[in-house]
């Protein structure tokens, strides 16, 4: 997460957030498509590069968002994580018991895949953030 830290700063967090968003959507697209341990296990290595971002790089984004109120920013944003670890749940039995377990990775994928227009709809609608701000 430091070395993630450190890329956001030189590159731009929306960039690296971005960037992960392609990973998590190449993770879940590969996923279903692996058979043994070793491809399992090489995934791994894609998991936990967009599982470091996705667990850093956004709370400080919105703290960016707010700079006076680092500590409501900083709830805000574990709060919106718990809600969407339970709904991320539902979906997931919701999904597994309509088209089976193999397509939830399918539905992670789109998810991914929603989660990154949604970021580049928020930066056409903002200033855009440079390479060096923080």
């Amino acid at each position: 997460m430091i070395i993630v830290g450190r890329y956001a700063d030189r590159f731009g967090k929306l960039r690296v957030v971005l960037t992960a968003t392609v990973g998590a959507t190449v993770f879940f697209c590969l996923l279903p498509l692996a058979r043994s341990a070793p491809p399992l296990l090489a995934l791994q290595l894609l998991n936990a590069a967009w599982t470091a971002v996705a667990l850093s790089i956004p709370v400080a984004m919105v703290q960016q968002e707010a700079p006076a109120g680092a500590g409501a920013a900083s709830a805000l944003y574990s709060s919106a994580f718990m809600f969407a670890v339970l709904l991320a749940g539902a979906i997931t039995g919701v999904t597994a018991t309509a088209i089976g377990f193999g397509n939830v990775f399918w539905v992670c994928a789109a998810f991914s895949v929603i989660s990154g227009g949604l970021l580049l709809a928020r930066a056409a609608w903002t200033p855009h953030e440079t390479s060096t701000s923080r």
